[in-house]
């Protein structure tokens, strides 16, 4: 039992590493945009004509690609988010991190116009097929913070000792700026695909009950569980537009 405990809090200090240093990884990239002064104004423009050309059906950002990449951005931008906050920096930079942001939720949000003047089934199937994509970009980032702190305790568990030990007497984790951004991006990715989830259900068990009758609603809202769940309508589904075609 001792041994266990020092294992785990021996993580816990290399989890204290890995917040520091993914706050100084953050802070480098904001201190990029800090130096363009006032000319980081150009971004808030970038971002609100992108949008405006999605919404006019100019540019397709809304597309499944560009859900992924907003989805895998989220996280990043979450985090600078929370330093931006934290250090009150000047309002350019407010404005950049804000915009795209912005840009990335509406991304996000926005739903395809094709999709949703298809028939019932195949949005249902658009819509499960959405949510699996943001379940996987969740667990990517989840595997990535588990694989940076194991790193941290095996491979520089030398650093992690020397200064781990003085940064947690001094420190929690929420203290550093980014953590917070971060956990919570995940959990709007989580929310997100839950949502996309319960969407597609709902649309299947209109059109064909007998599909996703046996999915309450609140299982769509557990991790893992609900994308097992998922998978398995998905297949049904699949096979339903098989038996269809022939």
């Amino acid at each position: 039992m001792t041994e266990l405990i020092g294992i785990l809090g021996f993580f816990y200090l290399a989890a204290h590493v890995t917040a520091g240093l993914t706050y100084l990884i953050l802070w480098g990239a904001i201190y990029e945009i800090q130096k363009l002064g006032v000319a980081a104004w150009a971004v808030p423009v970038l971002c609100l004509s992108l949008a405006a050309q999605d919404f006019s059906g100019r540019v397709k950002l809304s597309g499944s690609l560009g859900k992924t990449l907003a989805a895998f951005g989220l996280p990043v931008l979450c985090g600078c988010m929370d330093i931006v906050i934290r250090e009150k920096l000047a309002p350019p930079v407010w404005g950049c991190f804000l915009s795209l942001l912005l840009l990335a939720g509406y991304i996000l949000l926005r739903e395809n116009y094709a999709e949703m003047q298809a028939v019932p089934l195949k949005r249902a199937e658009a819509l499960l097929a959405l949510g699996s994509s943001l379940g996987v970009v969740k667990i990517i980032w989840i595997c990535l913070i588990g694989a940076a702190v194991f790193l941290m305790a095996t491979f520089g568990f030398i650093f992690t000792v020397f200064i781990g030990i003085f940064i947690a007497s001094a420190n929690s984790l929420l203290d550093y700026g980014g953590v917070c951004g971060i956990l919570l991006s995940i959990l709007v990715l989580h929310l997100l695909q839950s949502m996309r989830f319960c969407q597609g259900t709902k649309l299947t068990r209109e059109a064909a009950f007998e599909l996703g009758s046996n999915i309450p609603f609140f299982i769509l809202f557990i991790p893992v569980w609900n994308q097992i769940k998922v998978r398995r309508l998905a297949k049904q589904l699949q096979m339903r537009d098989v038996k269809d075609y022939y």
